[in-house]
C-alpha cells in the first residue's frame, strides 16, 4: 500500500512536491550513468508543443467567440461553429465572457479577412516548429477547416 499517495492536482501542497523532488535527488544521486538507457523522448516533446500550440488555439477560440457574441451571433450559430450544442457552448464560453474583458494574449478578430490572416499567422507558426507529423496535420486539419469557401 502507499504511504504517501499523490494528492488531487489542484490541491498539492508545497511539501508533496518538496518530498517527490528530494527523492528524486537522492535516486539521481545514487544511479551510475552506465545503467541508464538513452529514451526516446520525442512524443512527449510532441504532446508539450500540442499543449502550448493548444492554449494559443484556446485563446484565439475565446476571442472569436467573443467577437461572435459582440456581433449578436446567437449560441446556436457559435455552438454550430465548434461543433457543439448551443447548450455546450454557452457552458463553456458564457461564464468566461461575462467574467473577463480580452486578454491581451487573444489576437484581435474582426472581419472575416483579419480572422483568416489570423488564421494563416497561427499555420505558419506550426509549420515553423520542428518536423513533427502531429503538428503538420493538425495545421492542415485548421487550414481546411479555416479556408474560405
Amino acid at each position: 500500500m502507499n504511504d504517501n499517495p499523490k494528492p488531487h492536482l489542484d490541491r498539492v501542497p508545497e511539501s508533496w512536491w518538496d518530498e517527490r523532488s528530494e527523492a528524486f535527488e537522492a535516486w539521481a544521486d545514487s544511479v551510475s550513468p552506465a545503467d541508464l538507457e538513452p529514451a526516446d523522448t520525442s512524443a512527449l516533446q510532441a504532446i508539450t508543443r500540442l499543449t502550448d500550440l493548444r492554449k494559443e488555439i484556446d485563446a484565439a477560440i475565446l476571442g472569436a467567440v467573443r467577437e461572435a457574441r459582440r456581433q449578436c451571433s446567437t449560441w446556436a450559430e457559435i455552438g454550430t461553429m465548434l461543433g457543439v450544442t448551443k447548450q455546450a457552448a454557452q457552458h463553456k464560453y458564457g461564464p468566461v465572457l461575462a467574467d473577463s474583458q480580452p486578454d491581451a494574449n487573444e489576437p484581435p478578430i474582426g472581419d472575416p479577412g483579419e480572422q483568416l490572416a489570423t488564421d494563416r499567422r497561427l499555420i505558419e507558426a506550426y509549420r515553423r516548429l520542428p518536423e513533427d507529423p502531429a503538428l503538420i496535420e493538425s495545421a492542415a486539419r485548421l487550414a481546411a477547416r479555416t479556408a474560405p469557401e
